[in-house]
């Protein structure tokens, strides 16, 4: 047992060593790349309380701390994302960051879709492993 605790204790660390490190809060965000948390950072300062962030992790939104935030749970079955319904016009832009598995699954499309005042997104793929979609 000691040394599967130890041997997890050193996969944590070495995990933590070559994970992104959030700008704001300093915390390691294993989920997220640096370039991916520079973008957010960069985003997040280039709009004072006019922004809306919707996100798959409500870890990466300590990283945010000018705006707003809409966190996804990443095990919502696609059913219930059928369901959500944000109105608003008003907001300001959405800036929508997810997996880039999202796209080819469809799940994108229907995070999208539930932004009813919001008819036109761009995505663009800020790292091989996520895209960030911009309300236009």
């Amino acid at each position: 047992y000691l040394y599967l605790g130890i041997s997890g204790f050193k996969n944590e660390v070495h995990g933590n060593s070559i994970s992104g490190r959030g700008p704001v809060s300093g915390l390691t965000q294993q989920l997220y790349s640096q370039a991916m948390l520079n973008e957010l950072k960069k985003l997040d300062e280039a709009h004072h309380n006019d922004a809306i962030f919707v996100l798959t992790s409500s870890d990466i939104a300590l990283e945010v701390i000018h705006n707003r935030v809409i966190t996804i749970d990443d095990g919502t079955p696609d059913s219930e994302y059928l369901r959500f319904k944000f109105a608003g016009k008003i907001a300001g832009p959405i800036y929508i960051i997810t997996p880039a598995s999202y796209i080819k699954n469809g799940r994108l499309a229907l995070i999208i879709k539930s932004f009813v005042d919001y008819p036109h997104f761009s995505t663009k793929q800020v790292n091989p492993e996520y895209s960030l979609s911009t309300s236009d």
